[in-house]
């Protein structure tokens, strides 16, 4: 259910939050001098270290338009050690699901900032 919902929210109310988030990394003198949108951000945790799971979000994607357009979604994979080493890195997606269990990149496209959402 929060799936679907991050999924909405991300999508309705993207446009205020890509403006929040351009406007904030304008102030702190960051801006950005690429396009960005706002997808729906899926996380799963890989392995090794104690958690393990599923998280959901939203993040800013930018790049030039005609990549920027592909976007469909960011994920987020994690995995972690137990000497204290976590890495997370976001990757942008071309597609929403998983075909066979890969995920298929949108290349030219950086995520720009991660997204929380209290729900």
């Amino acid at each position: 259910m929060k799936l679907l919902g991050i999924g909405f929210v991300a999508k309705a109310f993207g446009p205020q939050v890509n403006s929040a988030v351009r406007t904030l990394m304008l102030d702190g003198s960051v801006a950005n001098r690429e396009l960005t949108r706002v997808a729906p951000v899926t996380g799963v945790a890989t392995n090794s270290g104690r958690r393990r799971g599923a998280g959901v979000g939203a993040a800013e994607a930018q790049g030039p338009k005609a990549d920027l357009d592909r976007v469909r979604a960011v994920a987020q994979i994690s995995a972690s050690t137990q000497n204290a080493l976590s890495i997370r890195p976001p990757i942008t997606l071309g597609s929403q699901t998983r075909l066979r269990g890969k995920m298929h990149r949108a290349y030219g496209i950086g995520a720009a900032a991660i997204v929380s959402f209290s729900l």
